[in-house]
């Protein structure tokens, strides 16, 4: 299933199929094949197809959380894609509170395998959404029962293999957290296991039914983390290959360049997918995002100048991205002060430091920046 939404799918491109002689879905052929297109369009990015079709499905099943759960993706990936608004995120609340809905009430009505994986997912959603309102406690026993359904999941031949991906997602990349979100985790749930969480997204991509690039995508991520980076090539290269223009895959591939220390090959491929998503209507609330992108790699380069061009298009085209915004700004202030131009540097500052919640981190740099200047220190 698409939770992490990044590639759009090529016309010629059909869903992989499941293996056969493994499994039985309680979804019909029709609920499955109307998934699948819905899953295509979202690979698009064309959201609005995507809403029809899943709709299509809630309407035809609507006692199933599936259908749900990924026009709540669907609204999650127009905020990632075309950025922040109140409208906007007042839909994703309403989507992600019917998933859960529909969820709860399907797992108490039976135990189909299907419906609790998509439970599972649907509270995963409630759980995001209630840390990002910082109500933790919330957040926790949310993912608890999510974790709860998942697991129901692996236990049965039809979903065992997408489930894997969430399991598997979790245990990996749970270690990434804040140690008091791991270590609550842990006591309600379970602890961490990178290679575990590695094993389970292999098999999920090669065998899962919906969720297959979602591995790869996840797993490409890992194995750079854990320096195993010709794994990492073989996973995003088949991204690259069946989505070459889509300036996510883009930069997760540039992200694997980066762990090389590759940045001319990683500037490139940024560079261009700057002029892409400028053209391109569907991508152009991505310009911020990708200008952040091209500044860090000229940063990463020394090339202070050029960096500060490209965090202050950045920061100027990030009126609706707020955290990327802060950060632009932070990074305007951090090459002013490499270029000598410590007075313009703190005037960034102020402005990073007075920003939103969302930011925070950004926020603090900027305070210590203010006091002292930044001499080109690593902040991540």
């Amino acid at each position: 299933m698409a939770f992490v939404i990044v590639a759009p799918r090529p016309a010629s491109a059909r869903p992989e199929p499941a293996r056969p002689g493994v499994r039985e879905s309680s979804l019909s052929s029709n609920t499955v094949a109307a998934l699948q297109a819905g899953i295509g369009e979202l690979y698009t990015l064309d959201f609005d197809a995507a809403d029809r079709w899943f709709s299509r499905v809630t309407a035809a099943s609507s006692n199933h959380p599936a259908g749900y759960v990924y026009l709540a993706l669907t609204a999650m990936a127009r905020i990632l894609v075309e950025g922040e608004s109140p409208g906007r995120q007042e839909e994703l609340r309403s989507r992600i509170q019917t998933a859960t809905v529909k969820a709860i009430r399907g797992v108490i009505r039976g135990d189909d395998p299907w419906v609790r994986l998509y439970a599972g997912a649907a509270f995963l959603l409630q759980s995001c959404r209630e840390g990002r309102q910082e109500h933790y406690i919330d957040a926790l026993r949310w993912l608890k029962r999510a974790i709860v359904q998942i697991n129901s999941a692996c236990a049965s031949p039809a979903t065992q293999d997408d489930a894997y991906v969430l399991i598997g997602a979790y245990q990996y990349f749970l270690s990434q957290t804040p140690w008091s979100i791991r270590f609550f985790s842990a006591l309600l749930i379970e602890p961490n296991d990178r290679q575990m969480g590695i094993d389970h997204l292999e098999q999920g991509m090669a065998r899962a039914v919906f969720s297959r690039n979602e591995a790869r995508l996840l797993l490409s991520t890992a194995y750079t983390w854990e320096h195993q980076t010709e794994r990492a090539h073989e996973c995003v290269n088949e991204l690259v290959k069946r989505y070459p223009r889509n300036p996510l895959v883009a930069a997760l591939k540039e992200q694997v360049l980066i762990q090389e220390h590759r940045y001319e090959d990683a500037l490139a491929s940024a560079t261009a997918t700057v002029h892409y998503v400028m053209a391109d209507a569907r991508l152009r609330g991505l310009v911020p995002d990708r200008c952040y992108d091209v500044g860090m790699l000229y940063m990463y380069q020394t090339n202070y100048a050029r960096a500060l061009s490209h965090f202050s298009q950045a920061y100027a085209a990030g009126s609706n991205k707020p955290a990327i915004r802060a950060w632009a700004a932070l990074r305007t202030g951090m090459m002013c002060d490499r270029l000598n131009r410590r007075e313009e540097a703190c005037r960034w500052y102020t402005v990073t430091a007075g920003m939103n919640r969302l930011s925070d981190l950004a926020g603090h740099y900027a305070r210590v920046f203010l006091r002292e200047a930044y001499r080109g220190e690593m902040i991540e």
